[in-house]
């Protein structure tokens, strides 16, 4: 054999060790998901999704991933799934191509919750670290936040949600992570240990919370339909990059069998960024020193997101989508849709010239294949991104 086949030999089974030692090593990977903060906002049940990567050694990287539960859909009427929130403002989850909750018609399975996440698209190592969700070794409980689920129309303030991870075909729960040598998708699932949530009842309590800012404050505003034992609300304010804050507390009203209304006025005066965008979340505590936490509200930065900017719209959709851009000046722009593979489908706008404002453009789905898409725009040297979901 020649000393170049030799050393040809020699590489090829020095990469294959490597390969599957890395392969190894990351289905060595463990984690823990769990589900947090069960809430009840009038008809609606809200809950949260996280991941904790419990291992020492490994990072985890998010690929292709479904989050399914069962539920006691007897107690809902016409009961309908979204996400109402993807991630903190300051996740990698931005950058991942979509997510969608439903729940399986095709065959019913209308007591299952799916959520479904599709990783970003990536072409080298600097677009891996930027854009995949990493999950770093020994984090803390919960770890990382991954999404806000909404189940509609709750019909028996008596029931209970009785919520449960699902690992049964159809619809199992399925998490994937990327190796980092050539980016294959590894199923971990078998890896992980998956907390069931206490069995929630779902009485009618908290029926609204928003927040609003104005130009020096930001005004909460929330109601309750009943109260039991209410001994007041803790209010907590969350800013990119920090954990969340104690800024003050409202006493309850006990036990009263009619609506009430509560007002918070946040003057921003210890706030880090009182410009960016802000979360809030009610701590309401009961006499025994129980407590339940209220889904988060937001109020968004005095210049809009760079991530908010474009926007698809209905999404998924059937036939017809609109695509809308804001511009803050004048701007030479272009719009394109892209498949999951990055390949071009749609040149909506080709270099023109925009003025500053919103733009709305209508998107023909009727000629593309059912899907996973991401719409791109380019305006001022800037890139935008927005996933787009066509079904039939």
């Amino acid at each position: 054999m020649s000393t170049m086949a030799k050393n040809r030999s020699i590489g090829w089974t020095i990469g294959s060790l490597l390969f599957s030692i890395q392969i190894i090593a990351l289905q060595a990977q463990t984690y823990t998901c769990s589900v947090q903060n069960q809430t009840v906002i009038g008809t609606d049940m809200y809950f949260d999704i996280y991941l904790q990567n419990t291992s020492s050694t490994d990072t985890i990287y998010l690929g292709d991933t479904d989050f399914s539960f069962t539920f006691d859909n007897l107690n809902f009427t016409n009961d309908a799934v979204s996400v109402e929130q993807f991630g903190d403002p300051n996740s990698k989850l931005d950058w991942f191509y979509g997510y969608d909750a439903v729940i399986p018609n095709t065959p019913p399975y209308p007591d299952v919750i799916k959520l479904n996440i599709s990783p970003p698209f990536f072409s080298n190592q600097t677009q891996f670290q930027q854009r995949v969700q990493d999950f770093p070794t020994n984090q803390t409980s919960p770890g990382t936040f991954i999404a806000t689920i909404k189940v509609s129309q709750i019909s028996n303030p008596n029931g209970s949600m009785n919520l449960l991870w699902r690992s049964l075909t159809p619809h199992p729960t399925i998490v994937q992570t990327f190796e980092t040598v050539n980016y294959n998708q590894i199923n971990i699932t078998s890896n992980g240990i998956f907390q069931n949530p206490p069995n929630t009842p779902l009485p009618v309590e908290l029926t609204s919370f928003t927040a609003r800012r104005y130009l020096s404050h930001v005004q909460l505003h929330w109601e309750t339909a009943t109260e039991l034992n209410n001994y007041g609300f803790e209010v907590q304010r969350k800013e990119v990059g920090y954990d969340w804050d104690v800024i003050g507390f409202v006493p309850g009203k006990g036990s009263v069998l009619y609506p009430q209304v509560y007002d918070f006025r946040d003057n921003l005066v210890d706030s880090r960024h009182p410009h960016e965008q802000i979360a809030y979340r009610l701590r309401q505590i009961d006499r025994d020193g129980t407590h339940e936490f209220s889904p988060m509200v937001h109020v968004a930065s005095r210049s809009l997101p760079e991530h908010h900017r474009l926007h698809v719209y209905p999404n998924p959709g059937l036939s017809q989508s609109s695509v809308a851009l804001n511009l803050d000046s004048e701007q030479t722009t272009s719009i394109c849709v892209y498949s999951a593979l990055g390949r071009e489908v749609l040149r909506i706008v080709d270099a023109r010239v925009l003025s500053a404002g919103n733009h709305v453009f209508p998107l023909d789905l009727s000629t593309m294949p059912a899907g996973r898409y991401i719409v791109t725009a380019i305006a001022g040297g800037r890139r935008y991104i927005a996933p787009l979901m066509v079904g039939r």
